[in-house]
């Protein structure tokens, strides 16, 4: 088991609430932490090789979803902890 992953297991990650629009684009709600797990699972499958073309086409397009949807919850992330370090900056704008 990797550092990361070992880590991860040690503690149950935090769930992010998303002020956003409510879409999950099929992620079921997962937390950023548990979309990197899942990429990270799906990385090392394709790397193992031993994938059929269709079967590593689907997993390419998982990661491909994966990716899109952990860089735009860290974006999410991101925006409010500016909007926090401002003065007078609050969770509620």
């Amino acid at each position: 088991m990797s550092e990361v992953a070992r880590h991860r297991s040690e503690r149950p990650p935090e769930r992010l609430e998303d002020p956003g629009d409510g879409e999950d684009a099929g992620d079921g709600g997962l937390t950023f932490e548990e979309l990197m797990a899942e990429l990270e699972a799906v990385t090392e499958r394709l790397a193992a090789g031993d994938l059929g073309i269709e079967a590593a086409a689907d997993l390419y397009e998982r990661a491909e979803q994966l990716h899109a949807r952990a860089a735009d919850r860290l974006g999410q992330v991101r925006a409010r902890v500016e909007r926090l370090a401002e003065p007078g900056g609050s969770s509620t704008a």
